[in-house]
């Protein structure tokens, strides 16, 4: 994870810091070839935080506050014309539904 000190200017609340830590530790696994739209991470991260009691970050700040919690080795990236998400990250549920 990048350090806090790079959160400290982004205006999140130190709790929403940790809700999303606590889903990327949870609920994502990092593997280069894996693009995840920033839709389906959200719509999980939105279950997540109903299910662990935790206030999450809404609408459009999501993505951005998302990336302040990520390794640099996931990068925004375009899917299409208009979505957007992450290369470098997958969601666990997604990874276990592909297995079998």
């Amino acid at each position: 994870f990048k350090p806090s000190i790079a959160i400290v200017g982004s205006g999140i609340t130190i709790n929403k810091e940790q809700s999303l830590k606590h889903f990327v530790d949870a609920c994502c696994i990092f593997q280069n070839s894996s693009i995840t739209s920033t839709a389906d991470l959200q719509a999980e991260y939105g279950k997540f935080c109903r299910e662990k009691g935790y206030t999450p970050v809404m609408g459009d700040r999501f993505s951005r506050e998302l990336l302040t919690v990520l390794p640099e080795t996931v990068t925004r990236t375009k899917i299409g014309n208009q979505r957007r998400g992450f290369k470098g990250i997958r969601l666990k549920k997604m990874y276990e539904d592909d297995v079998f």
